[in-house]
């Protein structure tokens, strides 16, 4: 199925190759099958690849490539995605800063359950970065 290229299937080999599960550990090797699948548009793989270019784990690091391919990812409603693509917003990493686009994307994620999200998201509300400052809103989502 993977090399009849259907997506998922690329995307669960990337998964197996980035933990080690019935295959050795190598980070090449997922993000070589992440990016066919992140290429079809399939939204895990996307989020996988960014959270690859991330770290620098089997391609080069790239902020600037992590943002572009979480954004994809998160466009289409994935929780950690969104996460980090609110995180990155809110460095400064591979884009402009800007807290309001942080303050929408953890919002995003947050809505979903993403504990993280939650987190950063309360802190948002308690000193007013990008959204009005609101006790009761960062004890909401702390």
């Amino acid at each position: 199925m993977v090399h009849q290229g259907l997506a998922k299937a690329q995307s669960k080999l990337g998964n197996m190759f980035g933990s080690g599960r019935g295959v050795a550990h190598n980070d090449n090797e997922a993000a070589r099958w992440y990016k066919k699948a992140a290429d079809q548009g399939f939204a895990e793989a996307q989020c996988n690849l960014g959270l690859h270019y991330v770290a620098g784990r089997g391609v080069t690091h790239s902020h600037e490539e992590a943002a572009r391919w979480l954004r994809k990812a998160a466009e289409q409603g994935v929780a950690e995605a969104q996460s980090y693509l609110g995180i990155m917003y809110w460095d400064g990493l591979g884009v402009k800063p800007n807290d309001v686009e942080a303050a929408k994307w953890l919002k995003k994620a947050a809505e979903q359950g993403h504990a993280r999200a939650q987190c950063n998201l309360g802190a948002f509300f308690g000193e007013g970065r990008g959204v009005a400052q609101s006790n009761k809103e960062a004890l909401r989502w702390y």
